[in-house]
């Protein structure tokens, strides 16, 4: 869908792209003018697609949206109106990055471990093992963030992760959700980005790493099945 973007842009259109995880942002940039492109994180939200047109929000906190590369930001302020005025709370910031990876540390947490056991965010909570992988993989993110002086204001990576977990209880990640319907996930993004980032660094994220390869290997079955 991205190649096709170019032909609808005009010199004052802004392209906002709300994803999970980090570098899903940087393929669309690919296609879109960097300083056309804003990036929003949605948080607290626990979507889940309950049938055809019928879509259901554990919770409806805030959009936060910032520049890619080089758009003012009175420009993203603008977007960010029209959000607000269709019901939603919206926010344009400075930092996007420090707030997709604050968003990230959540993401990593509950999305693999999730997908992997089938449990809803408040059961990967309270379970016994699953609980310990989740903050761990979260550590480890905020570990990474920290160590690429992000900017982050968190400074207690379980809490974040606890206190997000607790207002979505019942949702099921958006990784869950693709496994269910037997398709490819974001993985690469959520997870993956953090293992990635690890490597540049010249350091290990080995929860990540084991989360990732698990959701890959399930994937590949996936694929296999359909040919089947």
């Amino acid at each position: 869908m991205a190649p096709g973007l170019a032909a609808l842009l005009t010199s004052k259109t802004v392209v906002l792209t709300i994803q999970n995880g980090v570098g899903s942002a940087d393929t669309l940039a690919m296609h879109v003018p960097p300083d056309r492109l804003a990036v929003g994180i949605a948080g607290g939200f626990g979507a889940i697609q309950r049938g055809p047109g019928h879509v259901f929000h554990n919770g409806m906190n805030i959009i936060r949206m910032g520049a890619y590369a080089g758009l003012p930001l009175e420009q993203i302020e603008e977007v960010a109106a029209v959000w607000r005025q269709a019901g939603f709370k919206a926010e344009a910031v400075s930092n996007v990055l420090a707030m997709q990876w604050e968003k990230l540390i959540c993401n990593v947490a509950y999305s693999a471990p999730c997908a992997l056991t089938g449990l809803t965010v408040g059961e990967v909570m309270d379970d016994q093992d699953m609980g310990a992988v989740s903050r761990a993989a979260a550590t480890e993110a905020w570990t990474v963030a920290k160590a690429l002086k992000i900017g982050l204001k968190v400074e207690d990576p379980v809490r974040l992760v606890l206190e997000f977990g607790a207002g979505v209880r019942n949702a099921k990640p958006s990784l869950l959700q693709d496994h269910e319907n037997r398709r490819p996930s974001e993985i690469d993004v959520i997870n993956g980005a953090v293992t990635r980032a690890a490597a540049r660094l010249s350091m290990t994220a080995p929860v990540n790493e084991v989360l990732v390869a698990l959701v890959k290997q399930r994937e590949r079955a996936f694929a296999r099945s359909s040919l089947e």
